[in-house]
C-alpha cells in the first residue's frame, strides 16, 4: 500500500507537467526537465525545513502556527511568511539551476522551468501527504479522492504561481535585468498563495476555491501567448 501511494503521489505533478508542456512551441530537452523538477523537490526540502525552525521560534514566543487559539494577525502573518517562503525558494533553486543554460533562450521558457519546479516542489508535499499512515490505512478510493483534490488545488496552485513569477522573471530580462518585475511578481503570487490557503481554511476544497484557481489560470494562460513567439 506504501508503494502504491508513492506512486499515486507522482500523478497530480505529471499529468500537469504534460499539459504545460504542451503550451511551449519549441520543447525543451528532457534531461533539463528531469534536473529542474528534481531543482524543485530540492526547493520543497529547503522550504521545509526553514518552515520547521520557524515553527521552533515562534513557540519561543508563544505562537502557535496554525493554532485555533492564534489571534487573526498571527494568522495573517504565518500564512504569508511561509506563502513567501515557498515561492522565493521555488524561484531562487529554479533560477541557479537553468538561467545560464544556453536551452534558456526565450522569454516563455521563463514559465515553462519555473512550472516544472512548481511541479517538483507541488509533487514532494503531494509525497508528504499521501504517505501518512492514517491515510496509507484507509482505502485506495481514498488514496485517490485525495491526489484528486490535490490536483485541482495545491499542486495546480504551486504551477499558477510559479507560472506567472516566470512571466515577471522574462519581463526582468527583457528590461534588461530590471528587479522591479521580479518584485512586483513575488509580492503578487506571495499575495494569490496566501488567499488560497486562506480560502482552504474558511471554505476548504469548494467550489469557489477552484473557481479563484480557475480565474488565475486564465490570466497565466493569457501570459503563455503573450511571451510564446518572442526572444529574449
Amino acid at each position: 500500500m506504501t508503494t502504491f501511494a508513492i506512486i499515486v503521489s507522482f500523478l497530480p505533478g505529471l499529468a500537469w507537467l504534460f499539459f504545460y508542456l504542451r503550451e511551449d512551441p519549441k520543447p525543451e530537452p528532457k534531461y533539463l526537465i528531469f534536473i529542474t523538477f528534481v531543482a524543485g523537490i530540492i526547493s520543497g526540502i529547503i522550504a521545509f525545513f526553514i518552515q520547521l525552525v520557524l515553527n521552533e521560534q515562534f513557540k519561543t514566543f508563544n505562537i502557535l502556527p496554525f493554532d485555533k487559539n492564534s489571534t487573526v494577525l498571527e494568522i495573517i502573518f504565518i500564512f504569508t511568511l511561509y506563502a513567501f517562503i515557498e515561492e522565493i525558494m521555488k524561484f531562487f533553486i529554479i533560477y541557479l539551476t537553468i538561467h545560464k543554460n544556453k536551452y534558456f533562450d526565450e522569454p516563455v521558457d521563463a514559465m515553462i522551468y519555473m512550472i516544472v519546479g512548481a511541479l517538483g516542489f507541488a509533487t514532494l508535499e503531494n509525497f508528504g501527504v499521501l504517505t501518512n499512515v492514517q491515510i496509507i490505512k484507509n482505502s485506495i478510493p481514498t488514496l485517490f479522492q485525495i491526489a484528486s483534490l490535490r490536483f485541482a488545488g495545491a499542486t495546480l496552485l504551486h504551477t499558477l504561481t510559479s507560472g506567472i513569477l516566470g512571466y515577471f522573471w522574462a519581463l526582468s530580462i527583457r528590461e534588461f535585468g530590471s528587479k522591479k518585475p521580479l518584485i512586483v511578481g513575488m509580492v503578487l503570487v506571495t499575495f494569490l498563495h496566501t488567499l488560497f490557503n486562506f480560502f482552504i481554511i474558511i471554505f476548504g476544497n469548494t467550489l469557489f476555491t477552484f473557481l479563484f484557481l480557475g480565474v488565475i489560470g486564465m490570466f497565466l494562460l493569457t501570459d503563455f501567448e503573450k511571451l510564446k513567439y518572442k526572444k529574449i
